[in-house]
């Protein structure tokens, strides 16, 4: 042993040792759609919509490790047979264009524990594409700034692996704030180079795969910051939004995301009936619709706009404007009264006013093609049979989440949630339920809670 003071530590003497780096394990937050309003199909194919993402507490897991090497190998596992175990994963495509945009190669290996239904309208698979992400910048020590929605917390870099938190060191300009001048719509605005500090992963065993190499291959590495939400886009819609996490206004084909201020978390219960609503059918019923109400391409971006000005509105926020014809934005929260918020006090999401509004477009096709998810609905927005309630609303709202088959409630009490979530499983009988209780997840706390 050396002796105390001497700065050299403990002696370990001839027995050789190995420290051993514990892989990554990271929280994959599932989201819920608070409205969803959606337009009529385009000359791409695609439909543009409007939407308020929320990001709640229930989650997947991911457990990530990775290390450079000369060639890129990834390996996927997952504890449920459904989840794809090769380049039609998310999580699988994510990894390997993120290693693409950095310029590396490295082994990698993921695994997903599922606990989200798969394919219920809430954005599972989005999600488990962003932690896979987050996951490995933090594996390899690549800092990453955050997009400039307020003072987030994050954990400090994993022991024993160089660089920077994943979303820690780096400062930046104009990353997708609301109001601020100029940024892209994805929330990759302008990076102020002189203030970026890089990062890069040092060599971890791999042979010719140090530093220098990183650097060499990346000659402008404040790029990939902004190419994160590229790649997400490439992955999936409504992917971009988990780089932002909490209240978050979507557009476009929901690609295009816009933090909103937080609401204060409020208890949730979702309900992922057994049975599969196909998202193409959906979309060809809805087409229908259009032809039939005359909803044409103009008219659609009327409503969008008109809508996503009305979120805008609801939050006491200006976004800057990023389609072409738009006439504007409603007035920052600075210039909002107090009554132009509709709605009692007793919630900061009924003080939105959107409670009153706000519907999910896709319950127009979905529930005639499922009777049974519109009697869960009518179950979870039904008022508590309590005398002492009798007077009193105890859903906020309860809605369909995308395109389902998940739906979901929303409680200002926990007690208000339990007793919804027991009149869903008591009296559901047409259809096999999983109800879980939750609550939506503010931004800061998505962030904090991720990295376990």
């Amino acid at each position: 042993m050396y002796p105390p003071g001497s700065g050299k530590g403990v002696d370990f003497g001839s027995r050789p040792y190995k420290i051993v780096r514990m892989p990554t394990r990271v929280r994959s937050h599932a989201k819920i759609n608070l409205g969803l309003g959606i337009g009529a199909p385009r000359p791409d194919g695609f439909h543009g919509l409007a939407t308020v993402y929320q990001t709640l507490e229930m989650h997947d897991i991911l457990t990530v490790s990775a290390r450079l090497a000369p060639t890129t190998a990834l390996r996927l596992t997952s504890n449920d047979s459904r989840v794809p175990c090769d380049e039609r994963n998310t999580a699988w495509k994510m990894v390997a264009l993120a290693l693409d945009a950095l310029g590396i190669t490295a082994d990698v290996e993921i695994h997903i524990e599922k606990q989200l239904p798969v394919q219920g309208g809430l954005g599972a698979g989005s999600a488990n594409a962003v932690a896979a992400l987050v996951a490995l910048e933090y594996e390899l020590g690549i800092a990453v700034p955050p997009t400039n929605m307020g003072n987030i917390s994050l954990p400090s870099t994993k022991a024993g692996a160089p660089g920077a938190s994943p979303l820690g060191t780096w400062e930046s300009k104009n990353l997708n704030q609301p109001g601020a001048p100029g940024p892209s719509p994805l929330g990759t605005g302008e990076a102020t180079p002189s203030t970026i500090k890089s990062r890069p992963p040092t060599n971890l065993g791999a042979p010719g795969l140090d530093s220098e190499t990183w650097e060499s291959n990346n000659p402008n590495p404040s790029s990939y910051p902004a190419r994160r939400f590229e790649i997400a886009t490439k992955v999936g819609s409504d992917v971009p939004l988990f780089l932002i996490g909490g209240t978050v206004l979507g557009t476009d084909r929901g690609q295009i995301v816009h933090p909103l201020p937080d609401l204060e978390p409020v208890w949730c219960v979702v309900v992922a009936p057994e049975l599969g609503v196909s998202t193409p059918k959906a979309f060809r019923d809805w087409d229908l619709i259009c032809l039939r109400e005359g909803l044409t391409q103009e008219a659609s971006a009327c409503k969008l706009n008109k809508l996503s000005c009305a979120y805008q509105s609801a939050f006491g926020v200006s976004i800057p404007e990023v389609g072409p014809g738009s006439s504007g934005v409603f007035a920052p929260e600075n210039d909002l009264k107090d009554e132009d918020r509709a709605g009692p006090h007793g919630s900061e999401l009924v003080r939105t006013g959107i409670t009153s509004w706000i519907e999910n477009d896709f319950e127009r096709v979905v529930f005639p093609q499922h009777p049974s998810l519109a009697e869960i609905k009518l179950l979870l927005a039904a008022p508590d049979t309590k005398p002492e309630a009798a007077r009193q609303t105890s859903c906020l709202m309860a809605s369909l989440s995308g395109s389902g088959s998940a739906l979901f409630g929303l409680y200002g009490s926990r007690g208000d949630a339990e007793a919804a979530m027991n009149r869903v499983n008591g009296q559901v009988q047409s259809v096999k339920v999983r109800s879980t209780l939750t609550r939506t997840q503010p931004r800061a706390d998505y962030w904090r809670q991720m990295i376990l």
